[in-house]
């Protein structure tokens, strides 16, 4: 357990886990692989499920999803029990980012119903200014019905509150752990891209791994934070799904097939 730093904007203090603490497994996977056709993938972050409709609508936005990418989850004592009570049949892996309590940790999470491989975390080596609190992405591998080749999942949670540079810096430490992977690949989450800056650099960094933004449909957020990047994916279906406001984030949609 690492030393609990003092934040400004935090009434106590919380600490960081040490690597065999940073990976939670809640439920259990009902497939052995994802089929090649109509997989359908949701990307959202859900604020802590502050928002009181949260809840109602994580349970009507969830039904139907092969893959689950969530940011700013917590293992209260709420979301681990929606998770297993409604959503039995997803194993539903986090990547804490720190600790608020010995019982209580944030971070990211990806639900599937298929079986996942490789599970491995990056947390950011940077602090957030004032909150002093670190970011992570959880990274895994899922097998294609009748394929050798794996699909690639990233869900990550970029620093926000500091420098352009840092933050760079936090995208490269993503990219040095997918880099070698040679089949589809999925680049998801809040990417916290505030202005065009970080945006025009995040799009020239991925792109060198071939991993290109997906464009949505009807799209009239008013902050771009949140965007899916893939490779080798064929996208049928996108949607920007405004009509839940259970969190300060809208939930994105993708239906793809694999090339």
């Amino acid at each position: 357990m690492s030393k609990s730093p003092k934040s400004k904007l935090f009434s106590n203090p919380f600490y960081v886990p040490a690597a065999h603490e940073s990976l939670i497994l809640i439920g259990a996977f009902s497939e052995k692989t994802l089929p090649q056709n109509n997989v359908k993938a949701l990307i959202w972050n859900v604020y802590k499920g502050k928002d009181p409709r949260w809840e109602s609508e994580f349970r009507d936005i969830i039904r139907g999803h092969d893959l689950v990418l969530l940011q700013e989850a917590v293992t209260d004592h709420r979301m681990p029990k929606i998770w297993r009570e409604h959503f039995g049949k997803y194993a539903w892996n986090m990547a804490a980012s720190f600790h608020l309590n010995p019982t209580e940790a944030t971070g990211v999470v990806i639900g599937a119903r298929a079986e996942c491989f490789d599970l491995k975390f990056v947390r950011t080596k940077s602090r957030e200014l004032f909150l002093l609190t670190p970011k992570i992405a959880l990274i895994s591998q899922f097998k294609i019905e009748g394929r050798e080749d794996k699909l690639l999942v990233v869900n990550t949670h970029s620093l926000n509150f500091t420098t352009t540079s840092l933050f760079i810096k936090s995208v490269e430490e993503k990219i040095r752990e997918i880099d070698a992977h040679k089949g589809p690949l999925i680049f998801a989450g809040d990417f916290n891209t505030w202005n065009t800056k970080r945006w025009i650099l995040l799009v020239q960094m991925l792109s060198e791994l071939k991993l290109y933004p997906v464009e949505f449909r009807e799209d009239n957020r008013f902050f771009k934070l949140d965007h899916v990047f893939v490779r080798g994916i064929n996208i049928h279906e996108t949607h920007v799904l405004h009509g839940f406001k259970g969190s300060d984030h809208t939930p994105l949609e993708v239906v793809m097939s694999f090339e």
